[in-house]
């Protein structure tokens, strides 16, 4: 019996998240993103010490495009919504993709398209030239160079966006809010490894971010939108739990604190999932 409700609530579920895809589009444009002209400094002064710092961090990124953390970098140039979504899906706890999790997905591209405007009209004013065209050196990417040395370095759109991501994905599962973070920190940070942005123009980018993911909590569309995401993910926890059939769940007494998950003590937290042996699952 709990099987078949809970397919039919997945199924369900799925059918919104059909509809949150085509309607995925907010009614927010340029305007009505918070303007980073008046509430962000000026890019640092030549003569400044935040520009030795930017310097300084340049040099950090060209010591770091050795090994692992160089390949992360110049896979994390990609701005593409669902090539960024696979990148966070590790740290989100499952993969985020159009297929797999159609609501969140439907959020992201929203919300993400939505954020991606509160960075133009600073870039614009600003005209700020990116760091390996100043150096002389070419990008550590794949990126079109000339491309990218025509679009302006400060605030960065890449920040911007991997910050954004975390910050989204954060909310739908706080319980991973660390680990996506972590990972919004570093898709940043991947910006001045390749040479594409100065630290400063990363830092202004994840400031941008947070302005713009208050903003977009203010629309009544996409609150619509991350209600249907987080509905999704605690119903497909559920079915990541079905897919175990090694898994037992035992409801000690009526107290949800007594659960236990293989015999071990489990807690449930402020979603009704418990938590044990890093498994979760909700509570039938």
């Amino acid at each position: 019996m709990h099987t078949r409700i809970f397919t039919l609530i997945i199924l369900a579920v799925m059918a919104v998240g059909a509809v949150a895809q085509q309607r995925a589009a907010l009614n927010l444009h340029t305007e009505d993103m918070p303007d980073a002209r008046r509430y962000l400094p000026y890019q640092p002064d030549s003569a400044s010490a935040a520009f030795a710092y930017d310097v300084s961090q340049y040099y950090w990124g060209k010591d770091n495009r050795k090994g692992t953390r160089g390949v992360q970098a110049r896979s994390d140039a990609a701005y593409g919504i669902d090539v960024v979504a696979r990148l966070f899906s590790s740290a989100f706890g499952q993969t985020v993709s159009p297929a797999t999790t159609p609501c969140i997905f439907a959020m992201l591209d929203a919300g993400l398209t939505a954020a991606a405007k509160g960075v133009t009209q600073a870039k614009n004013a600003n005209k700020r030239r990116r760091p390996f065209v100043v150096f002389g050196d070419p990008v550590y990417s794949t990126e079109n160079m000339t491309v990218l040395a025509a679009d302006y370095s400060y605030p960065s759109g890449h920040a911007l966006r991997g910050w954004a991501m975390a910050l989204l994905l954060a909310e739908v599962n706080p319980d991973a809010q660390e680990a996506l973070l972590k990972r919004g920190y570093e898709y940043g940070q991947s910006r001045i490894i390749v040479g594409a942005h100065w630290q400063s123009d990363v830092d202004a980018g994840r400031l941008i971010a947070a302005a713009c993911v208050a903003r977009l909590h203010a629309d009544p569309d996409f609150r619509e939108l991350m209600r249907q995401a987080k509905e999704e993910f605690l119903a497909t926890q559920h079915h990541i739990f079905t897919e175990q059939p090694n898994l037992t769940i035992d409801r000690t007494s009526a107290d949800d604190a007594l659960y236990t998950i293989d015999g071990r003590p489990a807690t449930s937290d402020s979603h009704g999932v418990l938590v044990g042996r890093g498994k979760k699952v909700i509570v039938p």
